[in-house]
């Protein structure tokens, strides 16, 4: 009897096996490593090292704002179909008190990254605060932004600048800003200095253009401020 009721046992048990679909000594493997993610499959992230030109400093607020003098910012562009991480990269900028030297101006933190194609904004105050002129928030908020009127030149590095890192880009040649326009008198103009679509050598001036439009500031602020934090830079 108990044979019989074991035998019963062992036959729904096998039956349970093949209605599920599974195949006594067959495996199929769970995850693979191809880029696109379908069913069990796991998607891999890109991973590459970014090359110069990769990323690129894209449009500079350098005379600041109907705010003030301070109200200065600097935005990065991922020229790429991937993103990017910057975790750690540094901005330096031309100094030219005392004797001439580069020095850091940035180290941009830990977790930053630029999605593909997109925007990174660094600027000297958030959206709202009173001497800000901006509608959208910046990536990273740091008084370091300082951006100079007659000696203007930053450069991009991954890792350290001053012990081996790669550079990435430059903006600037060291004298007066090449392009955007600063108007205290009436009418004022505060126009940003942004980089042509096809970037080019940035320490040139054909590469960049002043702003012609106004995306991006509070209300009230798009006449006498132009430019297009965190969006498409105005054509030349």
């Amino acid at each position: 009897m108990k044979s019989s009721i074991l035998k019963l046992g062992v036959l729904f048990f096998i039956v349970v096996l093949i209605g599920l679909g599974i195949k006594i000594g067959t495996t199929t493997p769970f995850f693979s490593d191809t880029e696109t993610s379908t069913n069990n499959t796991l998607a891999v992230a890109d991973s590459f090292d970014p090359n110069p030109g990769d990323v690129v400093i894209n449009e500079l607020m350098w005379m600041g704002s109907t705010k003030g003098a301070s109200d200065e910012w600097i935005e990065l562009r991922n020229t790429t179909d991937s993103s990017i991480d910057i975790s750690g990269w540094q901005l330096t900028k031309w100094v030219t008190s005392g004797v001439d030297h580069e020095e850091l101006m940035v180290t941009i933190p830990s977790g930053s990254s630029i999605p593909a194609g997109g925007f990174f904004l660094i600027a000297q105050f958030p959206s709202g605060a009173p001497g800000s002129a901006l509608n959208v928030e910046p990536e990273v908020i740091t008084t370091s932004v300082v951006l100079s009127n007659t000696a203007l030149q930053l450069r991009l590095f991954i890792s350290n600048w001053d012990t081996g890192g790669t550079l990435i880009d430059t903006a600037g040649n060291k004298g007066a800003p090449l392009t955007g326009e600063h108007e205290t008198s009436q009418p004022k103009k505060f126009y940003s200095m942004e980089r042509n679509s096809t970037s080019g050598n940035g320490a040139l001036g054909g590469s960049w253009h002043t702003a012609t439009t106004s995306v991006g500031f509070d209300p009230g602020e798009e006449v006498e401020n132009r430019g297009t934090p965190k969006s498409v830079n105005s054509g030349p």
